[in-house]
């Protein structure tokens, strides 16, 4: 059963043999511990989940796996809804909270300022944040985080909001594809960490990558060239590059390639 364990990187507790002595519930506190600890020291959400959802089964890289494992990972009911409060996604922590989670939400009148928080009055105890999730494609959202008790650090707070705005734009449920967008932001923002990482979700070296194009047209044919220019330009690029990442940018179209040789 250990060899089990550690072949599938499961979490298994094996109590000392034949010591008698020690309870089980100490161990818990023991271990609990030194996993809160942990997670202090090691505050890299974006990375730690990111990195998690995409080895999974393709059925599984979605928004709902991505909100539930930021739920385990910060104790904290997280929500996912329109402006109008209309849920499109739920994971409440515990998750035998769900019904209250969801009634109290439904009842709320308003939501405070953006990154601002409240009292929860549904759940004794509780705060709720709201964070807006603004998306590259389709409609923006609002992330609730609605935590009992010690309240995060705000850095961890913010972490936990680029979280679901990179799992809606890259899984998201209606797009069904990996936004190629994200690795362009990450390489024209300077963001080295993101950019390993997302290029890993893609199978590209970025190392290989040493020409950039920005394409522009009339702005009265902007509307066609966004609807019809990117993939002319992928298709043709693909022709003579090994690697292409191209997707829109703020209004432009970015293409970065690695040539044939």
């Amino acid at each position: 059963l250990i060899e089990l364990a550690n072949e599938r990187d499961f979490v298994l507790i094996v109590m000392p043999e034949g010591n008698m002595t020690l309870r089980y519930s100490e161990v818990i506190c023991d271990v609990t511990e030194l996993i809160y600890r942990d997670r202090t020291r090691n505050q890299s959400l974006v990375s730690e989940i990111l990195e998690r959802v995409s080895v999974l089964p393709a059925y599984q890289r979605n928004v709902s796996t991505v909100l539930k494992m930021l739920s385990d990972r910060i104790s904290a009911s997280v929500v996912l809804c329109d402006h109008s409060l209309q849920l499109l996604g739920i994971a409440a922590w515990p998750r035998s909270l769900e019904p209250e989670v969801k009634k109290g939400v439904g009842e709320l009148e308003g939501l405070p300022p953006d990154q601002q928080s409240e009292d929860f009055p549904f759940l004794p105890g509780s705060k709720l944040y709201r964070f807006a999730i603004r998306l590259d494609r389709g409609q923006d959202m609002e992330l609730l985080i609605i935590k009992e008790g010690i309240q995060p650090s705000p850095e961890l707070f913010e972490q936990a909001a680029d979280v679901v705005r990179l799992g809606a734009n890259i899984w998201g449920q209606e797009q069904g594809e990996v936004a190629v967008r994200e690795l362009i932001r990450a390489i024209i923002q300077d963001e080295p960490i993101r950019m390993r990482q997302l290029a890993e979700l893609f199978h590209i070296n970025v190392k290989d990558i040493h020409e950039m194009w920005i394409l522009h047209c009339p702005e009265n044919q902007q509307e066609r060239f966004r609807r019809e220019g990117l993939a002319v330009v992928r298709e043709d690029l693909g022709n003579y590059c090994h690697t292409v990442v191209a997707d829109i940018y703020e209004g432009y179209t970015v293409a970065f390639m690695e040539w044939n040789e």
